[in-house]
């Protein structure tokens, strides 16, 4: 009896699987990296980030959006050590998470801590050393640009919401260097549930970030005995995953 071997295919091999499958942005592979330097603006920015803010460490975090997912992460920050301040368009959710707290709307049936503080006024969720996006995908555009006049240069933004844009196929990051230029952005992604996390079960996600010691900062930022944040550096992958993995599953369960 012949033993059987498995051999990994090889890099161009895949390359021509998935070729068919990838969409071309201005004559550049997702994913593809650009080996051209930086503008110097860009350089500048990136420098002065590095020495002002980087090596502070990440106290206070806002949330923006308290949905399901939104709250979820406000535990999660909490948690951390970190305070939290939570953006809801909705008054009703806003005086629940303060006067009750518990987000009964979206996530009823989970105490929240009384150091969570929910605000309607995007100027105060903005007032903080790193912002959560929460917002459903679609309505990452419409918010972001609100945010724009009220955020202090190089606060880190990180994308939490999962999709492309309908209108434009846009990935939420390339949105976000729409509404926000110049701002240092990561993106959190992962086979998560609102509940579970929001309980405390044990939960790994990927954050993704093109600024390694960004990414660093920010996982230390979260991370928590029973949130592990894992860092990559491939936000473009970590969007495409996160908005076709929904897609496959369910065309999965159909073949199945």
């Amino acid at each position: 009896m012949k033993a059987c071997v498995f051999r990994w295919p090889s890099i161009s091999a895949c390359e021509r699987t998935l070729g068919g499958l990838a969409k071309r942005r201005g004559g550049k592979e997702l994913g593809a990296r650009s080996t051209a330097p930086a503008p110097r603006s860009r350089r500048r920015l990136r420098g002065v980030y590095a020495t002002e803010k980087r090596r502070e460490k990440v106290k206070k975090i806002g949330i923006i959006g308290a949905g399901a997912w939104g709250t979820a992460l406000a535990t999660v920050a909490q948690r951390a050590g970190r305070e939290v301040v939570i953006w809801a368009r909705e008054a009703e959710v806003v005086a629940a998470i303060n006067e009750l707290g518990e987000n009964k709307a979206f996530l009823p049936g989970i105490a929240l801590s009384p150091d969570i503080r929910a605000v309607s006024d995007l100027a105060d969720a903005a007032s903080t050393d790193a912002l959560l996006l929460c917002v459903p995908s679609q309505a990452v555009r419409g918010v972001s640009a609100d945010l724009a006049p009220h955020l202090a240069p190089g606060t880190p933004v990180m994308i939490c919401a999962k999709g492309i844009e309908q209108e434009t196929s846009a990935l939420m990051s390339e949105i976000v260097a729409e509404t926000l230029p110049g701002l240092p952005v990561a993106v959190l992604s992962g086979p998560t549930f609102a509940e579970e996390v929001a309980r405390g079960q044990p939960t790994a996600v990927t954050l993704a970030c093109g600024d390694k010691a960004l990414g660093k900062s920010l996982v230390e930022a979260l991370g928590s005995p029973v949130f592990r944040p894992y860092f990559s550096d491939d936000p473009t992958g970590a969007q495409i995953g996160g908005a076709a993995k929904n897609v496959l599953a369910i065309a999965c369960g159909i073949v199945t």
